[in-house]
């Protein structure tokens, strides 16, 4: 059987499904190394969730890349564009049979700012770090794809 390789197909149309080399706990791996929460979203606490979908194409590259129902700041959204773009290449395609096929993917993000009464301190990984002290801190939370 002859499958297109330009279609995008979903999960439960291939044989074996796309997916990031070395597996789920090394995409959380490179998304908390490179995942940074805009300083203007930090100051203004501006949380929320991003459901990030992209298509994984035959090469393992990311392509087409949008923000799904979400209604956060653009500057998150942003974000998150810019961490799963810098993962194109480190993908395994999904196949449909022997066939490498392109795969419509999502990653699923929850940003947070958990703050102390005083509003100054930050509750960090270090006790005692202010806002100030850890600019570039990295405040998000992983949720698995269903």
């Amino acid at each position: 059987m002859v499958y297109s390789q330009d279609k995008v197909y979903e999960n439960r149309e291939v044989t074996s499904q796309a997916y990031f080399q070395g597996g789920q706990e090394k995409l959380n791996q490179h998304i908390n190394a490179t995942l940074v929460y805009p300083t203007v979203t930090l100051e203004n606490d501006y949380t929320g969730e991003v459901n990030a979908v992209f298509t994984v194409d035959k090469y393992g590259n990311v392509k087409d890349i949008y923000t799904d129902g979400s209604e956060v700041h653009e500057s998150l959204t942003e974000e998150i564009i810019r961490v799963i773009k810098s993962t194109s290449g480190q993908w395994v395609p999904a196949q449909k049979g022997m066939t490498k096929v392109n795969m419509i993917f999502s990653v699923h993000i929850k940003f947070w700012i958990s703050r102390s009464v005083t509003d100054k301190e930050v509750v960090t990984e270090k006790p005692g770090e202010t806002l100030e002290q850890t600019p570039k801190k990295k405040w998000w939370k992983f949720k698995k794809n269903k």
